[in-house]
Parts: C-alpha cells; structure tokens; sequence
C-alpha cells in the first residue's frame, strides 16, 4: 500500500465531502494499493505546479503481507497462534484500558466522596444559610453531580469496551458454525429425488 506525503510530512486524507486534510499519522492517511494509483491521484487533484510537493511513499503500516499464510497451518498451528494472539491481545487490553478503568472509578469514589461531605455538612444542625449561600451549595452540587455524570459515562464505555473485547476473544476460542437450517426445501433429498 502506498500514502501520499507532502514536503512537510503531512500525509494526505480525504474527508466525507472529497476534500482533502492533512494528517502527521500515517495510520490516519488514506491508502493506495499501487504508486501508480498514488500519482494518479496526485495528477488529478493538484495542478502541475503543486504537484512537486507530493509524493507516493510505502506505507510502513502495510500489512498485506501478514495477511498472506505461506504455508498452511495445521489446526493445532492455527489454535496455538490463535490463543498466541488472544494472550497479547488480553494483554493490550489490560496495559491501555485497566489503567483508564481504575482512574475513572477514583474520581467517582471522589466525587461521591464530596457530595457525602456537602450533605452531612447541610445535615449539621450548627450549619445555617441564607438564600445566597444556598444557591451556592446547590450550584456547587449540580456542578459535582454534573462532572460524576461525565466520568461514569466514560467509565461505563471504557468498561464495555474492554468486557466485549475479552468476551469476542473468548468466543473466538471456541467459534463453529451453527448447523445449517434449509430456507425454501426441507427434505432435499426427497425434493430432487421423488420423481
């Protein structure tokens, strides 16, 4: 695969809408399967005199190489690469998202922690508010309830990414196909051979 690099190793990337950005991550560009394609697009959408600042490049990130067995593998090759990777993959897993997981839960025990602290301090019979003070306990409140709100949130998708991701793992292991259920004919058999 082959991307486009500018003089200032910007990569390009075409939007939704067909225009064209500029990204510093390769991962991000958009990819050509050939260099001839690359040029041809650098032919089509720059004029003669800016197409001297691109050019096609070899992605590092082409991996359609490793998508290519060399040989077959056996079953027990392909289980054991199978649960080789599932192993790293678990382990990516829990070195990016445990540590997002565990910084999340913190701040809600804090956060819990604080309005625990607000309410027993309204409940102290020695504490006594005019209107103004009050306004700026509950406004303090919402504004804690509201910041709670965003760190479970992301909390709870952090959390669901990481538990569908081990599960798909999980169920990768032990994948077959379910059994074929006929559509249109029930008994095949009887349907060609009856005459």
């Amino acid at each position: 695969m082959y991307v486009i690099q500018d003089i200032n190793n910007r990569f390009i990337k075409k939007t939704v809408d067909n225009k064209i950005t500029f990204t510093y991550s390769e991962s991000l560009a958009d990819e050509f399967p050939s260099e001839r394609e690359a040029n041809d697009f650098i032919r089509k959408m720059f004029s003669k005199k800016a197409r001297k600042k691109y050019r096609a490049v070899k992605s590092e990130n082409d991996l359609s190489v490793d998508l290519i067995p060399l040989k077959p593998n056996t079953s027990e090759e392909s289980t054991a690469n199978l649960q080789l990777s599932i192993d790293s993959f678990d382990e990516t897993i829990h070195v990016r998202l445990d540590p997002e997981i565990e910084k999340y839960s913190q701040k809600l025990q804090e956060y819990d922690g604080m309005i625990l602290d607000i309410r027993h301090w309204l409940r102290d019979e020695n504490t006594k508010l005019n209107v103004c003070q009050g306004y700026q306990v509950v406004k303090k409140l919402q504004d804690i309830e509201r910041a709670r709100a965003a760190c479970k949130k992301e909390l709870q998708r952090v959390s669901a990414l990481r538990n569908n991701v081990r599960k798909a793992c999980q169920e990768s292991v032990s994948f077959e196909y379910e059994d074929y259920k006929n559509r249109q004919i029930d008994d095949v058999r009887t349907f060609i051979f009856a005459d």
